[in-house]
């Protein structure tokens, strides 16, 4: 009887075009600890879990367009750990520290509800081969996660009780993060460089002091990049409007 035939099961291209998958997964294992973090009553140790959730899935689109592995399977599985990331965690970490709020809870199930059905569409266009249904308004899921955490990420990152009126403004950021998804306002991908950096510097610069500063200050990094972001849009949308002008 023959053990062990010499041949290996997958071939180094099949590993190698796994590894974008890979980093989805891990992905997903960093929103998840997210989620029991935030079940554990410790918020920071969760948002932190969400930084390299978000880290992971910025690289993981990268790593599948540099190595040529693209595919339907990895598709499906960022759009599943988009949702654990970007609707999921973030709301149960408001939801943690929020008890008996049942304007905020409704709140929270519509932001869920809207981030859930833009993956969804996102993932039905892409399907049908057609992205022109993909509805081209509203901010990103990321940066729309970001609105709703500004909170805790504002209090985890300078001081616990640095905000007054803290529930006030956590109904403030939820419904100004739902305003944002429904925004009828064309926006950049959130995963793009902002206009205003040079060519050069989104490769050279941007790109590993984002992992960097994320692997050290996970945090902080979900904060600086939402603002970058914005920021970003903002340039965008005047330079558009000063071409109109001109």
């Amino acid at each position: 009887m023959t053990i062990w035939s010499g041949k290996m099961p997958l071939d180094a291209k099949q590993l190698i075009k796994a590894v974008p998958s890979c980093i989805t997964l891990a992905s997903l294992c960093a929103a998840c600890l997210s989620l029991i973090s935030a079940f554990s009553n410790s918020p920071r140790l969760a948002l932190s879990w969400l930084g390299y959730a978000w880290l992971l899935d910025c690289l993981d689109g990268r790593a599948a367009r540099l190595l040529k592995a693209e595919g339907d399977l990895g598709r499906r599985l960022d759009a599943l750990t988009d949702v654990v990331t970007y609707a999921i965690a973030p709301s149960f970490i408001i939801f943690s520290e929020i008890h008996d709020a049942l304007v905020l809870e409704v709140c929270l199930l519509v932001y869920m509800s809207l981030v859930i059905t833009k993956l969804a569409m996102y993932l039905g266009a892409h399907d049908l081969g057609n992205m022109s249904q993909y509805p081209l308004f509203g901010v990103p899921t990321p940066a729309a996660a970001g609105v709703i955490l500004l909170v805790p990420i504002i209090e985890n990152s300078i001081r616990q009780d640095l905000i007054a009126n803290r529930l006030f403004w956590i109904y403030c950021s939820t419904i100004l993060a739902i305003a944002c998804l429904l925004a009828p306002v064309a926006t950049l991908s959130f995963k793009s460089a902002p206009s205003f950096v040079p060519q050069y510097a989104r490769s050279d610069i941007v790109i590993p002091l984002f992992i960097l500063g994320t692997l050290w200050f996970p945090i902080q990094s979900m904060g600086l990049t939402t603002i970058v972001y914005f920021v970003s849009v903002a340039v965008n949308l005047s330079a558009k409007s000063n071409t109109r002008s001109g």
